[in-house]
């Protein structure tokens, strides 16, 4: 069953450990506007917003096969250090 944009919301950030392991304890998914399709995450250094970055496609196809169709476009990554902004 494919999540409604408001359920996504919720679901994106409760099921971010299943979405992303390699980045979950490091970084955390702290936001979703379904309108942009825009999921915000927040890592805790620059070196794991980078690692975002680079994963961003690979997360972007989990998000939204977690989510049964295309609900996540692209990802706003802000870092400890420095403000990142990534689409696709």
């Amino acid at each position: 069953m494919a999540w409604t944009p408001p359920a996504a919301s919720a679901s994106l950030c409760e099921r971010w450990a299943a979405i992303a392991p390699e980045l979950a304890g490091h970084v955390a998914a702290v936001g979703f506007d379904p309108e942009s399709g825009r999921l915000t995450v927040c890592s805790k250094s620059s070196a794991w917003a980078t690692k975002a970055c680079l994963e961003q496609a690979r997360v972007i196809a989990a998000a939204n096969a977690a989510a049964g169709r295309m609900v996540v476009r692209a990802l706003r990554i802000h870092g400890a250090l420095s403000r990142r902004s990534a689409g696709v």
